[in-house]
């Protein structure tokens, strides 16, 4: 009889030693353990390498993992308290891969759309053009700028930047289209371009940093008549030796291209969203003539 009261005794010594885990604590707990055991899987880790990382987690908010294991079994025997802490931790885990995600569009849209060379040098016997092809996916304002150098014996044509919009399947048409002439000078100068994607029909940007008038065609040189005989030239006297003529430059264009990029302006778009938003907030709140006549000046 001594006996079973001194083991009765001691388990309800453990019991009273064993502390239940706040709920939020808990939630927290359980949250970073899925993380890890999701970590473990991906890595093809064994369950008794999942289980030794457990116990750190518990320990670093100051519980064992014996703790976690009572508090759950508590929490499992009370009705609707297992499925509320789960349900915790299920919108935890959604609410932190949103924020991954949204994290991630930001990156995207901070980075440089145009993923060629850096900077461009150009000494060539032929006109060329540099062109812009990218594809767009967020709706919003995107910058096109570039900086350029041309060199005096430059001979480009009307050189300029220009970009457009343009429809995957129709690539006839093409929408937004922007513009700006581009100065012949000895020294760097920035260019830029501002365009609105928020139509996804025409989700392809294109254009050219650098484009020109095409230069007239080549006049061919007329065949050089034959040469007469002098009938007044003496031998012995000495032909006359032309005039060297000034050599021509062989390059056409020369020029340096330097700070490309493609950007998404976040300012100018949360700007034109607010715009819209307000836009369409006021159309609503309208009266029904008011609505009906402001639809008619949208149509037209």
């Amino acid at each position: 009889m001594k006996r079973i009261h001194l083991a009765l005794a001691s388990a309800l010594f453990l019991l009273a030693c064993s502390r239940e885990i706040p709920s939020d604590t808990l939630t927290q707990i359980l949250y970073e353990m899925y993380l890890t055991d999701a970590v473990l899987n991906r890595r093809s880790f064994s369950s008794g390498d999942s289980v030794r990382v457990y116990e750190p987690i518990a320990g670093k908010y100051g519980y064992t993992l014996d703790e976690v294991k009572k508090t759950l079994v508590k929490y499992a025997a009370a009705e609707g308290k297992t499925q509320e802490l789960f349900s915790r931790i299920d919108n935890r885990i959604k609410e932190e891969k949103s924020k991954y995600a949204e994290a991630a569009r930001i990156e995207k849209l901070a980075s440089n759309f145009y993923s060629g060379q850096d900077s461009i040098s150009v000494r060539s016997r032929t006109f060329n053009r540099q062109n812009i092809s990218v594809a767009l996916e967020e709706a919003g304002i995107y910058d096109i700028s570039a900086q350029f150098l041309f060199m005096k014996n430059d001979s480009t044509p009307n050189p300029r930047m220009t970009v457009w919009l343009e429809s995957y399947e129709h690539k006839d048409s093409a929408v937004g289209r922007a513009e700006t002439a581009l100065s012949k000078d000895t020294v760097f100068a920035e260019y830029s371009l501002r365009i609105n994607f928020d139509n996804p029909k025409f989700n392809q940007l294109r254009g050219h940093f650098l484009t020109f008038d095409d230069p007239p065609a080549k006049k061919e040189r007329p065949a050089a008549p034959p040469a007469l005989p002098n009938p007044g030239r003496k031998p012995g006297d000495r032909k006359k030796q032309p005039l060297p003529k000034p050599k021509e430059d062989p390059f056409r264009q020369i020029y340096i291209m330097k700070a490309m990029s493609i950007k998404y302006n976040f300012a100018a778009s949360d700007s034109l969203k607010a715009q819209k938003n307000k836009m369409q907030d006021s159309i609503r709140n309208a009266s029904p003539d008011s609505v009906k006549y402001t639809e008619m000046q949208f149509v037209n």
